[in-house]
């Protein structure tokens, strides 16, 4: 059994991806604030300083959830099966019931995404954002040529 975890380096893209969307938040409510309080600044700052002092706290707590969420998040490749398990929740595709995989590669040529999609009316199993991808896709190719049974799609370039 091989295991990959979440890259750092995603955990912390995401991170800043979050700031970045909360300060545009805070600019444009800002905004709107100082134009329903009718160019008040006063008025404005304190409606501003409440929503601050309910949703700073909130946020704050949804981001160290968030990571430690993330953290925890792991794909288990084991001989028959696959396995994308966060804390005691688990995702498992067996091989032999997957009927099709979609790579899709940076423009480097790295592998950025694996899309693994099941024969049954399942949802399919989205892998981005781990460390060693090359590995894991490698994996997940061995694993497919030991079913024979597949159909790989086609990869595609972002």
């Amino acid at each position: 059994m091989r295991e990959f975890g979440f890259s750092e380096t995603f955990i912390r893209a995401g991170n800043r991806n979050l700031a970045a969307a909360v300060l545009f938040f805070a600019f444009f409510a800002g905004a709107l604030a100082w134009y329903i309080c009718d160019f008040r600044i006063r008025i404005a700052l304190i409606v501003m300083g409440r929503v601050s002092i309910v949703l700073g706290p909130i946020l704050a707590i949804e981001t160290v959830l968030l990571d430690r969420r993330l953290r925890k998040l792991k794909v288990l490749v084991h001989q028959d099966r696959i396995a994308k398990q966060c804390g005691k929740k688990q995702h498992t595709l067996l091989w032999k019931d997957i009927f099709g995989i979609k790579m899709v590669h940076s423009k480097s040529g790295v592998v950025a995404e694996i899309t693994l999609y099941p024969k049954k009316p399942n949802r399919p199993m989205y892998l981005h954002g781990y460390r060693n991808m090359e590995d894991l896709a490698a994996l997940i190719r061995e694993g497919k040529g030991r079913t024979r049974g597949l159909n790989s799609a086609t990869s595609a370039t972002d």
